[in-house]
């Protein structure tokens, strides 16, 4: 005997086919949702830093005809490649606290086996008679994307020039 379908046969077999589709819908989702935990963005990764060969060192003091003094350095390029990373020289008073700063870009570049001098202004001198006694300086070499590549730290010439006229 053959079996009518009816409308409730058919109702029944959409109420199974929506519940089916619900449960892919379900299942789907919880896939997406568990597949992204843990997910991290990728980040372009930054090549390693290249190491640098420099000699930064102080050459003479001036004291201004403003009463300021001029602290002049040179940069000596080590290297076998033209130098012209970003130089910060900070200059520290008896205690190696920094009380001043300056940067310092080569434009252009330093050639190898060459050296550029720079110079960091500054109100205080090598003295003791000033409110602070400049004596060292440091330095810190930073590539473009503000990473370390190399850093020091080093003694004020005794070398003096007075251009100061009272």
């Amino acid at each position: 005997m053959e079996e009518k379908k009816g409308p409730k046969k058919q109702k029944s077999h959409l109420k199974e086919l929506s519940i089916g589709c619900l449960g892919l819908i379900v299942v789907l989702i919880l896939i997406g949702v568990f597949s992204t935990i843990g997910y991290k963005e990728s980040k372009p990764q930054l090549p390693p830093p290249q190491l640098v060969k420099i000699a930064i060192k102080s050459e003479i003091v001036k004291r201004r005809a403003s009463g300021n003094y001029r602290y002049f350095f040179y940069v000596k390029n080590l290297d076998s490649v033209p130098f012209g990373e970003t130089v910060e020289i900070g200059l520290l008073e008896e205690n190696d606290i920094q009380i001043h700063s300056e940067e310092f870009k080569p434009n252009p570049p330093i050639p190898p086996k060459l050296q550029n001098y720079c110079y960091v202004d500054a109100e205080w001198g090598p003295f003791g008679w000033e409110k602070f006694t400049i004596r060292k300086f440091s330095w810190r070499v930073r590539d473009n994307n503000y990473r370390t590549l190399q850093e020091g730290k080093d003694e004020i010439t005794t070398k003096f020039e007075n251009l100061y006229h009272y």
